[in-house]
């Protein structure tokens, strides 16, 4: 009886005998034949989905490498157009130069030449020269550089010239030398008007307010006409059109 006693484990009040013995353990669940199925199809898609997703990134790596080349050379021929249209210009500004500089000469000629005039005793050796001078500038030189104002101003100079040269020696002066200074003043007028304006500058004078017959800027200019007066007394500046 005590060595049965001893064999037997204790027990505690409330506890259960089976909770000591293992549990057995339940099996997995076998995979569905559906989730097999798709199990399979996606091993099957992989190297494929993995060759598509490398394709695209190679493509895609490519393009973007060709649209920085194309930005860089479209980039390149800017710059390069930009550079040969200022060389281009550059070029036409020092061709201009040599007209303009060559241009100022015959303007700066032309009103020397006139202003010479005012102050030479008419059908004189120096008034001579100094007359056939301005003509071979009004038929030659400014016929190239000249503006149609310029030349139509430069032709009533001639016949203020005329004018002066016809004038019966000996009689009293009724304005013929006046008139001649009258009108060189209105071709330097016109001169110094087409320099400003190939120059792009400011007119320094308002045109409008210029004596009669000396307003500049036109094509056609107005040309005032000789009018004898009596000697010292101002002649009437009434442009004939």
């Amino acid at each position: 009886m005590i060595a049965r006693a001893r064999s037997a484990p204790p027990t505690v009040k409330g506890q259960n005998r089976m909770s000591h013995q293992p549990r057995a353990s339940t099996p997995h669940e076998p995979l569905g034949p559906r989730t097999r199925a798709i199990l399979a199809l996606l091993q099957g898609l992989l190297p494929a989905m993995t060759a598509i997703v490398g394709g695209l990134w190679i493509a895609w790596t490519y393009l973007n490498d060709q649209r920085a080349r194309s930005n860089d050379e479209s980039r390149q021929v800017e710059k390069e157009s930009a550079r040969s249209l200022e060389e281009s210009r550059v070029r036409l500004l020092e061709a201009q130069k040599l007209f303009l500089d060559k241009k100022l000469e015959i303007f700066l000629e032309t009103a020397q030449v006139s202003g010479k005039l005012v102050n030479t005793k008419p059908n004189s050796p120096e008034w001579n020269q100094l007359r056939d001078q301005f003509w071979s500038l009004r038929w030659s030189k400014m016929e190239m550089v000249g503006t149609p104002a310029i030349r139509e101003r430069m032709r009533a100079v001639g016949e203020a010239l005329n004018i002066l040269e016809n004038k019966p020696e000996g009689d009293p002066d009724r304005g013929e030398a006046h008139y001649l200074r009258w009108m060189v003043e209105c071709l330097a007028d016109e001169v110094r008007t087409t320099l400003e304006s190939s120059w792009q500058t400011e007119i320094a004078y308002d045109k409008q307010k210029l004596p009669a017959g000396c307003r500049a800027g036109f094509e056609e200019p107005p040309t005032p006409k000789f009018v004898p007066h009596a000697p010292g007394v101002e002649p009437p500046r009434t442009p004939s059109r």
